[in-house]
């Protein structure tokens, strides 16, 4: 063998060794696995499922451990939790063939609804969850322990001879009447969603909005209970709240004190010309009815009241075209200064009148409380001039800061057609 052929064959027995060497060795690849489930979640149920990926399709054996419990093995990429308690969990996880290949997943776990509290009125039953608002018209109005909702829900029972009959809607403005205690599904039929934001119920003898249609379903004279139940963003219900009302009719004459408005004169706008309507707010049998020193009704926690100090309500204007234009408060109370103001807010004007006793002031009183006037613009549409004195915008009150309980106000919606342009 020449000295060419021995190093010919000493490079390929090189080339064989590496070939040999290449085909021996597998590629090395990083092992590693990550949570799909978002970190710091929060479950509403006991049982949780937490998931994860792998970087490579073997099988692989984990460990896991719950909080400091016992520790627990899976060859799967999701590991189920039963049972847990409500609270804050930690989980680690490891690959048993690598050690020092671990990751910590933080959660909790939130098993209770929304807690609703509902009131209505400013005097209430010593009778705890019963309440008698002032006369034929009330506002039951909750809050909850959160801000937080993804829906809230409104029943309404009427009490009877047989214990009670829920009211199920037909949001249409009709309703059918079904008994809890012989209907297994009335209370679920008995349920209306409402917006989340909602806070408040308006109540009439006359009509109630719900979820804007109007129902008729109240009357003087009867007992009612209304429930309110959160749901949280979990998805969770809470316990449902609910308060016992009655509306009562309390004046059966023309002593009745009441606020009330009436539109004294109006001008519709054309193409050429704005137009104007005034309004006259009045205060009938009020300085009457205030200056008794007991007011004795059907409330077993009302029984006195001073001298009127402070009267305050609104006016909202339900259509667009609108701009105050003058106000106008007359002298109400002889041997009283009045000190009044208008105020604007988000859907109208604001009214208030305080008191202060003047032997002095000699001049006379009027049962007038404020007169308004509005210019209207062509923004005025055919469907109509809408107003109405808001609930949550009134207040009488006496020397001492009380409510003085008897006053009725209007609350219903004050309509103008319109038709061709003309009222």
């Amino acid at each position: 063998m020449n000295k060419k052929t021995s190093i010919t064959l000493m490079i390929l027995m090189s080339l064989m060794i590496l070939l040999i060497l290449i085909s021996c060795t597998k590629p090395f690849r990083l092992f590693t696995f990550n949570f799909i489930t978002e970190d710091g979640i929060t479950f509403a149920t006991s049982t949780v499922l937490i998931s994860f990926k792998i970087s490579d399709g073997a099988v692989h054996v984990f460990q896991y451990i719950l909080d400091e419990g016992e520790p627990a093995t899976t060859t799967l990429t999701e590991i189920s939790l039963k049972g847990i308690q409500a609270g804050e969990h930690i989980l680690n996880l490891s690959a048993v063939e690598l050690s020092d290949a671990s990751k910590t997943f933080h959660f909790s776990v939130n098993l209770d609804g929304p807690t609703v509290n509902i009131r209505t009125a400013d005097r209430e039953y010593d009778v705890e969850g019963s309440a008698a608002p002032m006369g034929r018209n009330a506002l039951i109005y909750w809050n909850y322990d959160t801000y937080n909702l993804m829906t809230q829900r409104l029943a309404i029972l009427a009490y009877d001879e047989e214990w009670g009959r829920l009211f199920i809607l037909d949001g249409e403005g009709g309703f059918t009447m079904a008994s809890p205690y012989t209907d297994p599904t009335a209370m679920e039929r008995a349920w209306v969603q409402i917006n989340p934001n909602k806070r408040s119920f308006y109540v009439s003898d006359n009509r109630v909005v719900i979820n804007d249609v109007i129902y008729d379903l109240f009357e003087t004279g009867k007992a009612y209970n209304i429930y309110i139940q959160g749901q949280s963003e979990l998805g969770t219900w809470g316990n449902a709240g609910n308060i016992r009302f009655r509306l009562d009719e309390r004046y059966s004459s023309d002593e009745s004190p009441v606020i009330e408005f009436a539109v004294s004169d109006l001008t519709l706008p054309t193409r050429e010309a704005s137009g104007s309507i005034t309004i006259t707010f009045t205060g009938r049998n009020i300085k009457e009815y205030c200056a008794q020193g007991v007011h004795d009704y059907f409330q077993n926690d009302t029984s006195q009241n001073g001298e009127l100090m402070y009267m305050q309500f609104g006016l909202d204007l339900l259509f667009d075209g609108a701009s105050l234009t003058s106000v106008y408060f007359p002298h109400f109370r002889e041997g009283y200064d009045d000190f009044s103001f208008c105020e604007e807010n988000y859907w109208g004007h604001s009214f208030s009148k305080g008191f202060v006793e003047n032997s002095l002031n000699t001049a006379e009183g009027t049962d007038v409380l404020v007169t308004v006037e509005y210019a209207l613009d062509n923004r005025v549409n055919d469907d109509g001039l809408y107003f109405v004195i808001p609930y949550n915008d009134q207040y009488i009150r006496d020397q001492n800061n009380r409510t003085i309980d008897g006053i009725q106000v209007d609350h219903s919606i004050f309509r103008i057609y319109l038709s061709d342009g003309e009222a």
